[in-house]
C-alpha cells in the first residue's frame, strides 16, 4: 500500500530498535522521515526546508503547534510562515533535554 494519503507532504515513524512504536506512549531511539516527493517536490525551497525542520522537530518530540504560524511545528497547510525553527521552539526542545 500507500504510506501517505492524499495530499500528506511528509511523515515521521519512531523506532526502538527495529521495532515501530506510538511516540505518545513510549520512547523512541531514532525516527525516520519520510518525504512524499509527488507533494514534496511542488514546494517552493523554503516550504522544502520547513518541512524538513518541522519533521526533525517532531523526531525531537515537538508536536504540532498550529495555533502559532511563527512556530516550525505549525503545519504547512495551518499557514506556516517559517522554515526554521523560533526561539520558542528552541525552548521547548531545550526544556524536554535539558
Amino acid at each position: 500500500g500507500t504510506y501517505f494519503s492524499s495530499g500528506i507532504i511528509a511523515g515521521t515513524d519512531f523506532w526502538t530498535y527495529s521495532t515501530a512504536v506510538d511516540p505518545t506512549t513510549s520512547n523512541w531511539g531514532w525516527g525516520r522521515i519520510r518525504l512524499n516527493g509527488s507533494t514534496f517536490n511542488c514546494l517552493t525551497a523554503f516550504n522544502r526546508q520547513g518541512t524538513i525542520a518541522h519533521e526533525m522537530g517532531h523526531v525531537f518530540g515537538l508536536d504540532e503547534t498550529n495555533s502559532d504560524t511563527t512556530s516550525v511545528m505549525c503545519q504547512l497547510g495551518a499557514g506556516r510562515s517559517v522554515n526554521r525553527a523560533s526561539a520558542s521552539d528552541l525552548r521547548t526542545i531545550n526544556s524536554i533535554y535539558g
